[in-house]
């Protein structure tokens, strides 16, 4: 869980200027994470929008699938003011973010050693090997949606570029299906 703590919103930007300050928390439009970071910057402000690697595919019958990124935390991101006397208050009206997260009338922060623990995670998975990337991994637990077995659930044994290998309990023991990855989805 994040440790967050509370400033007032009179006191907020005042206190925080640099790099070093502790980061306040705003709430964007879905998928308008970028928007509201680049304008954020715009107007000054230093913004971080954790990012993870995935694997994806653009359609279900193509078979090449790509590495992409996404934001960590879906709808959020991370800013900080620049300069010592710059105003929050702009931020709810900037493009793409719809509030500043807050607890009352007291914005929410996080310590900037948390928020330096979420960068450093971000950069080592940036660096991994895409086979780190998959979620098919072994021991992950899927559920089959392939018609013929579908609602099953097991655990993946080994996965390859084309094929996956389930351990599923049918009747009382323990049988490998070999599937296609779009077959299963992480339960």
């Amino acid at each position: 869980m994040l440790d967050v703590t509370r400033q007032s919103p009179r006191t907020a930007g005042t206190s925080t200027g640099g790099s070093q300050g502790d980061w306040y928390v705003a709430y964007t439009e879905p998928r308008r994470e970028a928007l509201a970071q680049q304008h954020l910057q715009r107007q000054q402000f230093e913004v971080y929008l954790p990012l993870y690697r995935v694997m994806t595919r653009r359609t279900r019958t193509a078979q090449a699938r790509t590495a992409e990124c996404e934001p960590m935390f879906p709808r959020y991101l991370f800013l900080r003011p620049t300069k010592v006397q710059q105003s929050l208050s702009v931020v709810r009206s900037t493009r793409g973010v719809t509030a500043m997260i807050r607890f009352g009338a007291v914005y929410a922060q996080l310590h900037h050693d948390v928020v330096a623990a979420i960068q450093a995670r971000e950069r080592e998975q940036h660096h991994s090997s895409l086979l780190a990337v998959r979620p098919m991994q072994p021991g992950t637990q899927v559920r089959i949606t392939n018609p013929a077995l579908d609602g099953l659930e097991g655990l993946v044994h080994a996965a390859s570029s084309q094929r996956i290998v389930v351990l599923l309990d049918i009747l009382g023991q323990q049988t490998r299906v070999k599937l296609r990855e779009e077959d299963v989805r992480v339960a």
